[in-house]
């Protein structure tokens, strides 16, 4: 589960704006979500229920694979399979690794250079999700971690 987790977290960074109909990927993690909470509700089915959680990772791994990868339904799948694995006392830290927050920011970079902001918005926000603070400067972007 914690490759998975990891896995997920990394390909975050690489995932595209999608302007597509993700409704499909939507409605199969809201499924096995659904599936979680029938089990749970079964006089508290541990039993069931983990084999759902371990099924939302393989999801999770094979849309992973996938040549373009949404980030908000990645996003979406994540956020869940965080919800359920934190009721088996399973919990993940979301920490970027330096190198990741330096592509982050090139793509960044890039996005503004060719006037794409809501690209550039979008990165900042996901940056800041993870408490990373960006400062432009006309030497380039700085950044911290928030304390």
């Amino acid at each position: 589960m914690k490759n998975t987790y990891e896995n997920a977290v990394f390909r975050l960074n690489n995932a595209t704006s999608s302007l597509n109909d993700d409704n499909e990927q939507m409605t199969e993690v809201r499924q096995l979500v659904n599936e979680f909470i029938i089990a749970m509700d079964d006089d508290f089915n541990a039993a069931n229920g983990i084999t759902i959680v371990y099924e939302l990772a393989k999801w999770m791994n094979r849309y992973i694979e996938q040549d373009v990868v949404s980030y908000a339904v990645l996003r979406f799948a994540l956020d869940h399979f965080l919800e359920l694995v934190a009721i088996f006392g399973i919990v993940f830290e979301e920490n970027l690794a330096d190198e990741q927050i330096e592509q982050l920011i090139v793509k960044r970079n890039q996005a503004r250079k060719n006037k794409d902001f809501a690209r550039s918005d979008e990165i900042r926000d996901q940056l800041k999700e993870q408490g990373i603070i960006l400062e432009d400067t006309p030497q380039g972007t700085r950044w911290r971690r928030q304390s």
